[in-house]
């Protein structure tokens, strides 16, 4: 009886699905489906509350007596017959309370409505605002609006699901499929939200329409309400026996925030549990461990969140400048949760260490230069750099840049100011000839751990200096060549 239980209550679900439930406890067969009928009464309130009869009404009710720790099952429920008298109902719903200790599987409709117009669905709403909730602790049968409560409400509008003047009717069936909690004696009862609670509010309303729309407006402006007695509390109770649990089986998948990990570079490692319904509250009991399988290292254990996330920062001990690469493989146990859930182990990612910085910031240097008043036949040169420093990082204090002059170095290495600016200065000597000359500056290589900085100006300047014989200079052909357009005893800066 358990497989044929097990059957019945996935109706709807995939069937990749139900072979994630392992079904192997076969003296689970104890339980006996119960088929029952329930009087329910309701009190209403409205402008127009006799057009519907609703007050006492049955329900058929199916629903097994007990099962199994984490079995899975179904409950359905069925409003009886009523009547509608002389005026249409329109924007009917009909509302569930759903349990909150059991693990809400699937929520489907029968097709044995009679009379019902307009396309009957199921939604879960939230039980105080009756708005629809994607966890909502209520089941509602409606046609995509409502009447006074709860989402697309209006008290003047029409549509939903309608019943016409004159008409015997009854609402389609609701079929709940569950998964029972872990633990044994635990009670699981469907009934309806209003179930003895005082005066008329979007969480005691269990049943609500409004009439079709007349001649006269304000007829239409108050919409109907009932709210049930203290019987509908429980219109089904399954109890969670004695029995050997039916274990649900879990997936874990692993991944790394980083690939290629250089020296001391951390990485995080997150693991992600599941089953082929979601990631279900209990999967917050168990833990994560994360093990290096190429050594069989533990790098450490997480308790998964409310998403089935868990992760880790790990450091692997770095290798030195030179020593080959290194591969390593993690995987992620999940330990499941004794007599709930199975274990799992994520297939193996690899993560590759190595000597070498993995990487790089790279500060620039954006330059100008300025050539100044000749002194002894010396033109003094002030080279000048605005800093666009790499974001999201500081700029290590061991950090050096050496200005170039072509290709020999002036002065030496200096440390970045704490401002976004900094200035070289030189000197260079007159002579008889004309003479360029190019600046450029060049990070000192520095390496940190995994990190490399590296700095450079993408776009040397140059300066020119006339010489004190223009004939040795090469004849100046108006707008060629870059000593065109140089003018004035000291010559002209080019570039940028």
């Amino acid at each position: 009886m358990l497989m044929k239980r097990l059957t019945s209550a996935l109706a709807g679900v995939s069937m990749a699905a139900v072979t994630a439930v392992a079904v192997t406890p076969t003296a689970n067969a104890q339980a006996d489906v119960i088929e029952d009928t329930r009087t329910v009464t309701f009190t209403c309130q409205g402008t127009d509350v006799g057009q519907a009869l609703v007050s006492p009404t049955e329900f058929d009710v199916t629903f097994p007596e007990e099962v199994a720790p984490g079995e899975f099952f179904s409950v359905t429920l069925q409003p009886g017959q009523m009547r509608n008298n002389n005026r249409a109902l329109q924007r009917i719903t009909f509302d569930y309370a759903l349990p909150a200790n059991a693990s809400i599987i699937g929520l489907n409709l029968g097709s044995d409505g009679l009379n019902v117009g307009g396309t009957a669905q199921v939604v879960r709403v939230d039980a105080t605002s009756k708005t629809t909730s994607a966890n909502g602790g209520v089941a509602r049968i409606w046609g995509g609006v409502s009447a006074r409560y709860g989402t697309s409400n209006s008290t003047n509008g029409t549509g939903g699901l309608t019943v016409n003047a004159s008409t015997d009717f009854r609402l389609p069936s609701l079929e709940v499929v569950m998964r029972a909690p872990a633990t044994v004696g635990e009670e699981i009862s469907i009934g309806l939200p209003g179930a003895n609670l005082t005066g008329f509010s979007a969480a005691s309303t269990d049943f609500q329409w409004i009439k079709a729309r007349t001649s006269s407006f304000s007829n239409n402006a108050v919409a109907n309400e009932c709210t049930s007695g203290a019987d509908a509390a429980e219109l089904t109770t399954t109890t969670v026996g004695d029995l050997d649990p039916v274990l649900l089986d879990t997936t874990t998948t692993v991944t790394s925030s980083v690939d290629v990990l250089g020296p001391n570079q951390p990485t995080t490692l997150t693991a992600q549990v599941g089953t082929q319904y979601g990631v279900l509250p209990q999967i917050a009991s168990g833990d994560v461990t994360f093990r290096d399988a190429t050594s069989d290292e533990i790098l450490g254990t997480a308790t998964p969140d409310s998403s089935g996330v868990a992760s880790i920062q790990h450091t692997f001990d770095p290798l030195t400048p030179g020593q080959p690469d290194e591969t390593r493989t993690v995987v992620a146990e999940f330990s499941g949760v004794d007599g709930d859930l199975t274990g799992s182990t994520s297939t193996p990612i690899t993560v590759t260490l190595t000597g070498d910085p993995t990487v790089t910031y790279t500060t620039t240097f954006n330059l100008t230069a300025v050539l100044n008043q000749e002194d002894e036949g010396f033109v003094p040169v002030t080279i000048n750099a605005s800093i666009v420093r790499p974001s999201g990082t500081t700029i290590p204090d061991g950090f050096r840049v050496q200005l170039y002059r072509g290709n020999t170095a002036i002065g030496e290495p200096m440390a970045l100011p704490e401002g976004n600016t900094m200035s070289w200065t030189d000197s260079i000597e007159r002579l008889p000839q004309t003479r360029t000359q190019t600046y450029r500056v060049e990070s000192v290589p520095f390496v940190e751990d995994f990190e490399e900085w590296a700095g450079t100006s993408p776009a040397p300047v140059t300066v020119t200096v006339n010489g004190t014989d223009p004939s040795l200079d090469p004849p100046i052909v108006p707008g060629t060549g870059s000593l065109g357009a140089l003018t004035g005893s000291l010559g002209s800066l080019t570039g940028s």
